[in-house]
């Protein structure tokens, strides 16, 4: 009987252990997901800098051949 009790007490410890593993894995693949999005979102805002950028260059080197 007590063997039985102590086998199932290790049972439901290792269950536990486990929920808690596959909720960590799951909360790791959520963060990977929205930093590899912060990420993309990051490099999309820095090429439109930069090529509102060129085009300001652009507009200057046109104004200053006018000249």
């Amino acid at each position: 009987m007590q063997t039985t009790i102590r086998n199932e007490s290790n049972q439901s410890g290792l269950l536990s252990n486990s929920k808690q593993r596959i909720q960590e894995t799951d909360y790791a693949k959520v963060m990977a997901e929205k930093i590899s999005t912060d990420i993309i979102e990051q490099a999309g805002i820095l090429v439109a800098s930069q090529a509102k950028n060129a085009v300001k260059d652009g507009i200057l080197t046109l104004l200053s051949q006018i000249e």
